[in-house]
């Protein structure tokens, strides 16, 4: 596979996948706990309030995307 001729598709759909998944991490992931607020502010994180946390059982990625949109049935 010649992933510089597949580079001007794949960056759209990586684009897409990471705006899809986004979007459902802040629908259904939970916010930082107090000690996770006070870390993540003494590591710089300037908006910590605004992380949230999602548990998965898998990380589907750009690429499973890709396949799927070829079937037309994206899964992630």
């Amino acid at each position: 596979m010649n992933l510089d001729a597949m580079f001007p598709i794949l960056v759209p759909l990586a684009t897409k996948w990471g705006r899809r998944q986004t979007k459902r991490i802040q629908l259904h992931g939970v916010p930082l706990t107090e000690a996770e607020l006070v870390l993540a502010r003494a590591v710089g994180v300037a908006f910590p309030e605004r992380v949230r946390l999602m548990i998965v059982p898998v990380i589907c990625s750009p690429i499973a995307y890709y396949f799927e949109w070829l079937r037309a049935k994206p899964i992630c």
